[in-house]
């Protein structure tokens, strides 16, 4: 009686199973595709409602998306997005559409001219990628730092503190930690009589009990919300930062948000219990 002849996926996973997995990675990668990130964002603009026909956005380009790799700039209106099998849509009917990622679109835009001169209308080509990973603290506007925090405004500030991180820090364990390790700067390292604070981030992850990395990643929050400006970079001699506490100035913004995390699906998640 013959043996019964073995599937080939068997045969080569008993004899090369890396490269099997990773047939098999690729594969369900290619399965999994999710909402397509093209990254354009209308620009807040009040008089734009007045200025442009209905469907005509100004727009913001967001760093290192598809559409800024297609040479599409901060500024430009979109007349109108082609999306395959669907057809021309503005952009907000472009964004409640979710487009998978992978898909080539087009997109029709205007330039304005500079000093007077006519603009051009433009036409591109994007392919949509999926959609970046992103900080939840990222998804808020970056906030410019203010006048430099003295010795008698540090009990207002802290106070003052408790309510700005809170609103623009969501979780309440990272809220903590941020809190701490900007009251640990301010309360033990900060001098009036010194330029700034050169803050080791080793030093500090000791004191808090937490990881460097950890503690890097509150500095990098506490910049983007304005209560930290750094006055220079690390240096052969010195593997720091020179940086300041000062108050933000939450009317006066000094860059765009990352992108938003895309909306949830209507799909109901079962779960064992």
């Amino acid at each position: 009686m013959a043996s019964p002849k073995l599937p080939e996926s068997l045969v080569d996973l008993l004899a090369d199973p890396k490269r099997v997995t990773s047939a098999v990675k690729r594969e369900r990668a290619a399965r999994c595709v999710g909402r397509g990130w093209l990254g354009l964002t209308p620009r807040q603009n009040p008089q734009a409602v007045l200025a442009f026909a209905d469907g005509v956005s100004e727009i913001d380009v967001h760093p290192r998306s598809p559409a800024r790799k297609a040479e599409v700039r901060s500024g430009d209106i979109v007349e109108a997005i082609s999306v395959p099998g669907v057809g021309r849509l503005s952009l907000d009917q472009f964004g409640a559409l979710n487009v998978p990622a992978r898909t080539i679109i087009g997109v029709e835009f205007y330039r304005p001219g500079a000093c007077g001169r006519p603009g051009r209308k433009l036409a591109v080509e994007v392919k949509l990628v999926p959609w970046p990973r992103t900080r939840q603290w990222e998804t808020r506007p970056r906030v410019a730092p203010g006048r430099r925090i003295m010795k008698p405004d540090r009990p207002r500030f802290l106070a003052e503190m408790l309510g700005y991180l809170r609103e623009m820090i969501a979780a309440p364990s990272t809220f903590a930690r941020a809190y701490c390790y900007l009251s640990l700067l301010i309360l033990k390292h900060d001098n009036d009589k010194h330029r700034g604070i050169w803050a080791s981030y080793r030093e500090s992850a000791k004191r808090l009990g937490i990881t460097a990395r950890t503690v890097n990643d509150l500095a990098l929050m506490l910049r983007w919300f304005g209560v930290v400006r750094v006055l220079q970079w690390p240096t052969p001699e010195r593997n720091t930062n020179l940086v300041e506490i000062c108050w933000p100035t939450r009317g006066q913004t000094v860059g765009r948000p990352s992108p938003v995390a895309p909306p949830q699906s209507n799909k109901v998640r079962r779960v064992r219990l």
